[in-house]
């Protein structure tokens, strides 16, 4: 059975505004010192904008003209990591510490634009957005699981305790999602939109009854 346009726009959207409602739960959570709850909702609304993504993509396709199943709808939706790969739409570097990003990006600082040095410190970066883009899907779904269940480690000596969560991961956790999300829903302002894809614009303007937006909420630090 096929799946009509309007009937994936609609799905698309009501994922948009389940991802806002489930950070708006993760971030009152972490204000209440629920840090493991609130990266594992966190991390859940990103599948959310994951599967949003997902079903624009779908909402494409059917109004070009191709017939779009249920089956592929469910099928399409359905992996976690596909959808945490669908929702990466920034890459977030954070040089506390020591070790080889930290050094790069206080080089890169320092170092003078157009300069060779400048440029292979950047070469080197881009070569770490490469690796960090292609794991973070996994690494993210990862996270979740340890931040949802308790579960023996690989060498048997030790478990993993969600309630041992650190509450710098989760506010960085939670900052970058709602982050993300805001980048998203700026890009649907109407007017934005209408120059930066006006198909979907129009589609959307002309549905006049569909829910707002939970607005972008950051954590309390």
């Amino acid at each position: 059975m096929s799946v009509a346009a309007d009937v994936l726009l609609r799905g698309a959207w009501y994922a948009l505004e389940q991802c806002g409602h489930l950070l708006r739960s993760a971030v009152a959570l972490y204000n209440e010192r629920a840090y493991a709850s609130a990266v594992a909702l966190a991390l859940l609304a990103r599948e959310e904008l994951g599967r949003y993504r997902i079903l624009v993509d779908l909402w494409r396709q059917a109004v070009g003209g191709k017939a779009v199943s249920v089956e592929e709808v469910r099928a399409k939706c359905d992996d976690h990591v596909t959808r945490q790969r669908e929702a990466q739409l920034s890459i977030v570097y954070r040089a506390e510490g020591s070790g080889r990003l930290a050094d790069l990006l206080r080089a890169r600082i320092k170092a003078c634009p157009s300069t060779p040095e400048y440029k292979n410190i950047d070469e080197q970066l881009k070569q770490l957005d490469r690796i960090k883009v292609r794991r973070m899907p996994a690494d993210r779904h990862s996270t979740r699981m340890k931040a949802m269940y308790v579960d023996i480690n690989d060498g048997g000596t030790d478990w993993n305790r969600p309630a041992a969560m650190p509450e710098e991961e989760a506010a960085n956790c939670l900052v970058d999602a709602v982050n993300d999300y805001s980048v998203q829903i700026d890009k649907l302002q109407i007017e934005m939109l209408r120059a930066l894809d006006a198909p979907l614009a129009s589609a959307l303007d002309a549905w006049g009854c569909k829910p707002p937006l939970p607005a972008p909420t950051l954590p309390d630090q």
